[in-house]
């Protein structure tokens, strides 16, 4: 009888750490899209308004580096719909 016991504690255990990793990835999934569609649009911005301007080589790295994680991300999205 200890051992039903114990093994029904594990399972809730379980069922409790599974609906943690499940609530982990939805918000992670949730923020991931927020960026694919938010990020994009505002390098686009940041491009025309930065377009007559004179930046800091700093800056021009980041918005690159910014547009590389962009399409790294577009990339993987397509990838997992295939």
């Amino acid at each position: 009888m200890a051992r039903i016991v114990q093994a029904e504690e594990r399972l809730e255990g379980r069922e409790r750490l599974i609906e943690h990793w499940k609530t982990c990835f939805s918000q992670l999934a949730s923020l991931a899209n927020a960026a694919i569609e938010d990020v994009p649009r505002m390098l686009r911005e940041v491009d025309v308004t930065l377009m007559f301007r004179t930046v800091p080589k700093e800056v021009e790295s980041f918005i690159e580096y910014c547009k590389w994680l962009v399409g790294l991300m577009k990339e993987m999205v397509a990838r997992s719909r295939d």
